[in-house]
């Protein structure tokens, strides 16, 4: 009836104004702010006669603002008490309040508010604002294609609302629809918005232009939402990567700087200042803004993942095992697949002996990273000082695979040539030989393998060889020609 429809209306009012109430009074809403939020939500009860999840969740908000954590944890248990919600407005307010809590949205809370808001659809097919809320949950969680699709049944219903097109012109940009999403900024901008949305659809079409490969005017672009909104930092740590990517770090570093000084607070810009301060390898300054990004970011536990293990790398440049070892164990803590974290991980125990451990790590870095050539050999190399040869042997000829360079070539030759299988060893020096003549390395293996076969006039000439090539010189570290030296020694005493 009429009287239901104008009752459902007044509810939901209500529990808009109670969130916009909080989310005005900022961060510490006062007393006075709170009151009213929780003035609105008992209205809005009485408006329709019982509790609802949606009233129960906004009155959770109110009591988190009002230092009350453990109030705001019996509502929000009480939504799962709660019958299914059964107006539009309901399912729609829920879904809202769930993806804006006074902490991160969890990965339940994302799924529960994505079914809420499917769930106002099939009862009002028509609601805008539960079409638009699934668009930009598309966005948030990388999934461009559902963004796609329901950002353009908004636009279907508002074709005069610009950020519909702003923000399918992002979701197409991130699909590689360039052409597509040209148009849809640009019909943005033809529709004549406010500032701020003027203001973000030249910003997106920037990326756009970037990610074409026209980087003046994605340079143009960026500073013309500078001058539109020049209290924005988005458009400055833009600009900064735009800088940055063209090989331009002393203006990209300062334009970082402007965007610190607009808003400090911001994890965006001290993790894109800090990854420019590793660039330049000044591991100190990176350390310092990794380590405020990583404090300042709350809404992606991934990102804090992210920046744990760029900040844990810093650390280690600066020779602080330690504290590397603890930030990527507490990167691991956060997001367990965190390959980047795992990876240097394992690089760390093994500058210290730990082979077991970084085997561990190695294999958990398989699950999200792509290993290369180093990754099997130092994994192989870690396996055969546990005395595993068989699965050593199988590292070394999946980086052979990968890239059958001298040095991998002569990484399996040697492991072959001292574990009983001198001709398979000889194989893998003659091919290193045949790539690189004038390998030591395959030349002092090579002498080794020819004396386990028992033909040891060659051998001793290969050991020769190996001596001459070992030879130190500019080019050769004292180091390595230790090594080689030590490795003609076992040569020469086999042949012996």
């Amino acid at each position: 009836s009429d009287l239901e429809r104008i009752g459902s209306r007044c509810y939901e009012l209500l529990l808009v104004f109670a969130d916009a109430t909080l989310r005005s009074a900022g961060a510490s809403p006062p007393r006075q702010a709170v009151d009213a939020a929780l003035s609105a939500v008992d209205r809005a009860v009485t408006v329709i006669g019982h509790d609802t999840r949606a009233t129960h969740l906004a009155r959770a908000e109110c009591l988190e603002r009002a230092g009350d954590p453990a109030g705001a944890a019996r509502e929000r248990s009480s939504t799962r008490d709660e019958k299914g919600a059964e107006t539009a407005a309901d399912c729609f307010l829920l879904g809202k309040l769930l993806l804006a809590p006074a902490a991160p949205a969890s990965e339940e809370d994302l799924r529960r508010a994505k079914t809420a808001f499917e769930q106002t659809l099939l009862l009002e097919p028509d609601h805008f604002w539960a079409q638009y809320s699934l668009g930009m949950q598309g966005l948030r969680q990388n999934r461009p294609d559902m963004a796609d699709v329901h950002l353009t049944s908004c636009i279907a219903r508002r074709p005069d609302f610009a950020w519909g097109y702003i923000l399918r012109g992002s979701a197409r940009t991130s699909l590689g629809e360039f052409d597509l999403a040209a148009a849809d900024f640009d019909r943005a901008v033809s529709l004549e918005p406010e500032r701020e949305a003027r203001h973000v659809a030249l910003v997106n079409r920037a990326a756009l232009e970037f990610a074409r490969h026209r980087p003046d005017d994605a340079r143009r672009l960026l500073r013309e939402a500078i001058d539109l909104e020049p209290a924005g930092y988005q458009a400055v740590v833009s600009l900064a990567t735009v800088e940055s990517r063209q090989g331009h770090l002393d203006e990209a570093l300062a334009l970082l700087d402007r965007a610190v000084k607009l808003e400090p607070r911001a994890a965006i810009v001290h993790r894109q200042r800090g990854r420019l301060h590793a660039e330049r390898r000044a591991f100190a300054a990176a350390e310092a803004d990794l380590e405020a990004a990583a404090d300042l970011e709350t809404a992606s536990p991934s990102l804090r993942a992210e920046d744990l293990a760029l900040l844990g790398q810093m650390l280690y440049r600066q020779r602080k095992y330690d504290e590397a070892l603890a930030t990527w164990d507490e990167s691991l803590a956060i997001d367990p697949d965190q390959p980047q974290s795992h990876l240097w991980r394992a690089a760390l125990l093994v500058d210290r002996g730990r082979f077991a451990e970084a085997v561990q790590s190695f294999d958990a870095f398989l699950k999200r990273g792509r290993p290369n050539v180093e990754f099997y050999l130092t994994r192989g190399m870690c396996r055969a000082s546990m005395g595993n040869f068989a699965a050593a042997i199988d590292d070394y000829s999946r980086a052979i695979e990968i890239d059958p360079t001298a040095a991998a070539l002569c990484q399996r030759g040697w492991l072959y040539a001292l574990r009983g299988n001198p001709l398979f060893g000889l194989q893998d020096f003659e091919q290193a030989l045949a790539r690189e003549p004038n390998h030591a390395d395959a030349q002092c293996g090579r002498g080794l393998a020819l004396a386990c076969v028992g033909r040891h006039a060659d051998a001793a000439a290969a050991a020769e060889r190996a001596v001459e090539l070992a030879e130190p010189s500019f080019a050769r570290s004292e180091e390595h020609t230790s090594e080689l030296q030590s490795r003609v020694d076992i040569s020469y005493a086999v042949f012996c």
